[in-house]
């Protein structure tokens, strides 16, 4: 029976505050996707790593990893550097297949997102 492990990669801040938004996300994600292991990594500048997210996913049985960028546009990071870091920790452990998955800025549900911010008080 297959397991999913999922990351969700935020850039990662020298601010310990902006580093840990990414994990609330991923509790809130892991609340609706209960048969999944979801963690919260950073691309740089902080821990977690994507490699250290990958071993952990594995070290906790998953059989696949589906990395998802924190990203609202196709910039260099999202489109290069993400697939890069999950490409080298997917390198250490063979035997586990990944994907990584687009940014998520022209997902219709981000207009759903930006109209409730209009009209907060």
């Amino acid at each position: 029976m297959s397991k999913r492990g999922i990351l969700i990669v935020d850039h990662g801040s020298r601010l310990q505050a902006a580093n840990e938004m990414i994990f609330d996300v991923a509790a809130k994600l892991q609340v609706r996707l209960p048969e999944a292991v979801v963690r919260g990594v950073h691309m740089e500048l902080a821990e977690p790593s994507i490699m250290s997210g990958f071993s952990e996913l594995i070290s906790e049985g998953v059989t696949d990893i589906k990395v998802i960028p924190f990203m609202l546009s196709p910039g260099r990071h999202s489109t290069r550097d993400i697939p890069q870091l999950a490409a080298e920790a997917a390198a250490a452990h063979q035997n586990i297949p990944y994907s990584v998955a687009a940014h998520i800025g022209q997902h219709e549900l981000i207009t759903d997102v930006l109209m409730q911010h209009v009209f907060e008080n």
